[in-house]
């Protein structure tokens, strides 16, 4: 019983790279992304860059487009976008946190301090930098607090 309200409703915010891998492969990514007790929210700013990689997708993933956009009525749904004007207020904070290191993490820093949340999910390193200010969650490192799995 303790084990299932640690776990219920952990709210994280997800970088695009999350996304698409998600898309890629049945994976550990999208057994996470789609569990009931983790709600995800991302920007809007991160769909566009998440749609921009659309035909590398269904290249890579080898999909038919229909099956792309089947893949997208079970996944985008449990994804909460995020309009700027959400987020614009802690966009200097982001600023000054990440970016120096990758301007289009902005808005993915900014959301995480803007929302009540248990910290960012990505695979990009850099966000390392905000550390000590934001949880990063690596999928390896959710997949252990979620399924006790390594």
């Amino acid at each position: 019983m303790e084990e299932t309200s640690k776990i219920e409703g952990l709210v994280l915010v997800i970088d695009a790279n999350i996304i698409i891998a998600a898309f890629l492969k049945d994976s550990i990514t999208r057994r996470l992304l789609l569990h009931p007790h983790i709600k995800v929210f991302t920007t809007d700013y991160t769909v566009d860059e998440f749609l921009q990689h659309k035909d590398f997708i269904i290249k890579r993933a080898k999909y038919s487009k229909e099956d792309f956009d089947e893949l997208a009525k079970i996944i985008l749904p449990k994804i909460k976008i995020t309009a700027q004007h959400n987020y614009f207020s802690k966009s200097e904070m982001a600023k000054k946190l990440i970016g120096s290191v990758d301007e289009k993490d902005i808005p993915i820093v900014a959301l995480a301090l803007t929302i009540e949340n248990k910290g960012i999910w990505t695979y990009d390193e850099h966000f390392n930098v905000v550390k000590d200010k934001i949880k990063i969650w690596k999928t390896k490192e959710l997949a252990k607090y979620m399924f006790g799995e390594t």
